[in-house]
């Protein structure tokens, strides 16, 4: 457990980030960004029927840059650094699936995917 000294250190050590700095230079900022999407099943089943299926989430935070949105999903896993890595890629759908609906939704392209996990104060690029 970080406790809540680790945890403030851990924010404020993002804060100072690069991409902190990106978020706070974006024109558009969203955090905590709810949606609902109506999706052809095949877009996930190939040779699907033609049903459709309701993709619903909620984004931790996107910001827009002049070459299209950035997703940033923050992550509270107890991992070492050395599992960050493998615990990133266990999340690959999620952001997909986030990336999918905001271009849909936004109609702007996705252009960077990015997780932050707060147990190892690192940012991962997907």
């Amino acid at each position: 457990s970080l406790g809540l000294v680790g945890s403030e250190m851990c924010i404020r050590d993002s804060l100072k980030s690069g991409l902190a700095d990106r978020i706070r230079r974006s024109g558009r900022v969203a955090r905590e960004y709810r949606f609902s999407l109506l999706r052809p099943v095949s877009d996930y089943v190939p040779d699907a029927s033609d049903d459709a299926l309701l993709l619903q989430g909620v984004v931790d935070c996107f910001f827009e840059e002049k070459d299209g949105l950035v997703v940033l999903d923050f992550k509270t896993d107890r991992i070492t650094r050395a599992e960050t890595a493998q615990r990133a890629e266990h999340y690959r759908a999620q952001l997909e699936a986030y990336a999918l609906a905001l271009e849909k939704i936004m109609g702007k392209p996705v252009r960077e995917k990015v997780l932050y996990f707060f147990a190892t104060n690192e940012f991962v690029k997907l």
